[in-house]
Parts: C-alpha cells; sequence; structure tokens
C-alpha cells in the first residue's frame, strides 16, 4: 500500500497542479483522511489486556520535545532567507534549541514512564539503527522534496512529469525490501544489507549531484532505480536491527522511537537542505549571468530572479517577462539569457543540495560499520542463524531473549 501511494500520489498531485490548482492536492486530502478516520473508528477492533497499575503519561516530555522540534526547524527554515544565520533571533532560537534539549533529557531521566526511555540508547543496535534511520531519512527523503523541482525547473518537464519521478523509485524500494528480507531470512545476517544500503544510497545521491542543467530525464530515472535499491534495503534491516537486540517489553518503544527519529529526519532534512538552496540559488545565478545584463537589471528583475519560482509557476514567470521587458525594452534576447541563468543556477544550487544528502547518507554508512550484529533467533530452520552467545548478548545490550520473529 505505501508502494501503491508512493506511486499514484505524486502523479495525481501533478495532474491537479497542472489542470487545477497547487491548493488542490492539499483539498483532496481531506476526503481521503476523513475516510480513513471513519475505517479506523468503525472497522478496527483492538482487544489488549489493562496493565494491573497506569503510569502517568510522559505530558512534559512530549510538549517540551515538540518546542525543541519546532524551533530547530524554524531556525533552519528561515536562517540565510528571512534572517540572516548570525542575527538574533536565528542564534537566539538555536540556543533555545540546546536548552529545550537538555531540559528534555533531564525529564526523561526522572519521568516515572518516560516518552523516550533514553536508556534504550545503551544498546548498540538501537542506538545505531536509531542513528541511520535519522540519516537515512534526512538524506532519501529530503533529497526527494527537492528531485521534482529539479526535473521542472531545470529539465523544463510540468507538474505531471516530475510528480511521476518518484515512481522508480518507489518502486525498487519495495522491490528491494522483499529481497532484502529473503535474504536476511537464508543467512541471519543483517549488517551486510545496511552496508550495502548505504553505499548504494551514497553513490546514487552522488550521481544526482553531478547532474547539471543539460542533465536528461531517462538519466534521472535510472538513478531513481538506483537510490530505491538503496533505501529498501536499508530501511527493513534497520527496524529488524533493533527489534532484535530489543527486551520483550521494550518492542513497541523501540520501534515507534526508529519511527519517531524517521520523521525527524524527514522535517530537519527538508529545512536544512531547503536553506542550502535558498543560501546558493542568488550567487549561482549571477555567476551564469552576463554581466552587461545583471548591470541592466533594476529592483523588479532583481527580487524576481532571487528565487526558482518562475521556473515552475507560470505567473511568477509571466511576471519576470514582464519587468524584462520593461528593463530593457527591445531586446528580444534578454528573456531567454535570463531564464537559461535561472535554470543554470537552479541546478548549481541542487548540486549542493544533493551532495549535502550524500554527505548525510554516508554518515549512516560510517556509523553501520560499528553495528555490533547479534544473530537473530527464532527464524525459520532454513536460516541455519546459530543462537546468540552470552557474549553477543552482553555487547548488543541485550539480557533476554527476543521474541520469535520471522523475516
Amino acid at each position: 500500500m505505501f508502494a501503491l501511494a508512493g506511486v499514484l500520489g505524486p502523479l495525481i498531485g501533478g495532474y491537479l497542479t497542472d489542470n487545477f490548482s497547487w491548493r488542490a492536492v492539499f483539498f483532496v486530502n481531506i476526503p481521503l483522511g476523513f475516510a480513513g478516520l471513519v475505517l479506523v473508528w468503525r472497522g478496527y477492533h483492538e482487544h489488549f489486556r489493562r496493565p494491573a497499575t497506569r503510569m502517568p503519561l510522559d505530558v512534559l516530555g512530549a510538549v517540551v520535545l515538540v518546542v525543541a522540534t519546532v524551533m530547530l526547524l524554524l531556525a533552519l527554515s528561515w536562517g540565510g532567507h528571512s534572517y540572516a544565520w548570525t542575527s538574533p533571533l536565528i542564534l537566539g532560537l538555536f540556543g533555545a534549541t540546546v536548552v529545550a534539549l537538555a531540559l528534555f533529557v533531564w525529564i526523561e531521566l526522572r519521568a516515572p514512564d518516560p516518552i523516550v526511555p533514553l536508556g534504550v540508547f545503551r544498546n548498540n543496535a538501537i542506538a545505531v539503527s536509531a542513528f541511520g534511520a535519522t540519516v537515512q531519512s534526512m538524506g532519501i527523503f529530503g533529497a526527494a522534496v527537492f528531485i521534482p523541482l529539479f526535473v521542472q525547473g531545470v529539465i523544463g518537464a510540468n507538474a505531471t512529469v516530475s510528480g511521476s519521478i518518484i515512481a522508480p523509485m518507489t518502486i525498487t524500494m519495495l522491490l528491494a525490501s522483499v529481497l532484502n528480507g529473503q535474504l536476511i531470512a537464508r543467512t541471519g545476517r543483517y549488517k551486510p544489507f545496511a552496508l550495502g544500503g548505504f553505499a548504494i544510497g551514497t553513490l546514487g545521491l552522488l550521481v544526482l549531484s553531478m547532474m547539471g542543467a543539460n542533465a536528461s530525464y531517462p538519466a534521472l530515472v535510472l538513478d531513481m532505480l538506483f537510490l530505491g535499491l538503496g533505501v529498501g534495503f536499508v530501511g527493513p534491516t534497520l527496524t529488524l536491527a533493533s527489534q532484535s537486540a530489543a527486551r520483550t517489553s521494550q518492542l513497541g518503544v523501540v520501534t515507534s522511537l526508529l519511527q519517531f527519529f524517521r520523521s525527524v529526519g524527514n522535517t530537519v532534512g527538508t529545512a536544512l537542505f531547503g536553506s542550502i538552496l535558498t543560501l546558493r540559488f542568488a550567487p549561482e545565478v549571477r555567476s551564469a549571468l552576463p554581466g552587461e545584463f545583471a548591470d541592466a537589471f533594476g529592483e523588479p528583475v532583481v527580487a524576481l530572479t532571487q528565487s526558482p519560482q518562475a521556473l515552475v509557476d507560470p505567473v511568477a514567470a509571466e511576471s519576470l517577462r514582464i519587468a524584462l521587458a520593461e528593463a530593457m525594452p527591445g531586446s528580444s534576447e534578454v528573456t531567454d539569457v535570463v531564464f537559461d541563468a535561472l535554470r543554470a543556477g537552479l541546478a548549481g544550487s541542487l548540486h549542493w543540495v544533493f551532495l549535502a544528502a550524500a554527505l548525510v547518507f554516508a554518515s549512516g554508512l560510517v556509523a553501520t560499520l560499528f553495528l555490533r550484529e547479534v544473530p537473530i533467533v527464532g527464524m525459520r530452520r532454513s536460516a541455519r542463524a546459530p543462537a546468540p552467545s552470552p557474549s553477543d548478548l552482553a555487547r548488543s545490550g541485550r539480557t533476554d531473549s527476543p521474541p520469535a520473529l520471522t523475516v
């Protein structure tokens, strides 16, 4: 279902943007969300046993964590764009984030039932998997936000085509996940597949960073297939590694923690890479623009070339054409020159975005090198996985046998 949504969602979103409005991609979620709400409310019946004693909910820890995350996202989103990086507001937001995170740690160490039990991070597999899940989400899904922008703004495709570019990555991600599970079930090992996935993803992002203004759509599709292969090997493997190393009572906490870190990586990565794009776009455009044109432009033209909106928004593009005609009347080639410079500037700034994503993904490869692999117990006999020894359990931080897992 995830793969199906990943293929159909961008296609439908692109079609709605081209034929209706970009606002339609938000409105369409209202009936779908309501249908999902009704389905879960009426159709899902859970069976559970209430615990003998109920621990108080860690509301304070949850609130402080949300505050810290929001302040970090605001600093990354506003820095270098709305405000200078050295402005009191941005520095204050970063400082407040550090203080809030320190307060969060203090609360979690004293809470009867913490929302994030910090003790689980003493377990090597859980700590490495949490870090890997964060950087995987930052690198891939953060960069994936800007890949359709590359297709639409640099290559010149419409929104429907740019939305389809994620489909090849989603399909190979699904196929690689299935293959990954089969390989782990037959070998009883998971570390080699996590290492391979991070290596493939890093290479794919490096190739993506080298695509310039003359990049072709087929080459980009091929790279998306490559990236999907890397993500498909990494994601399920990190979940399985952390679950297999956790105590039975920690399974729910560990699984939700990995999802939380993936969500944080997604949002932080998007904000961080958006800041890099904003920081590099104007200098890249200026370097691609002939000096005789740049010197003749007034404030209206300069303002419209500070962002790539003219490459993806017809209204912004028409406003730029009108401003160029007023700034340099009688010059027929000025519009083509400026729009070529905008495309080159967008390709140049996205180069730094994808390069940063590759470095982030590579840090997951380095971290996985330190993963202490514990053989998975409770698998099929065909897996021929040996039972973990006491020393294996001690090194991983696990002191009891995990629940039986079948890959």
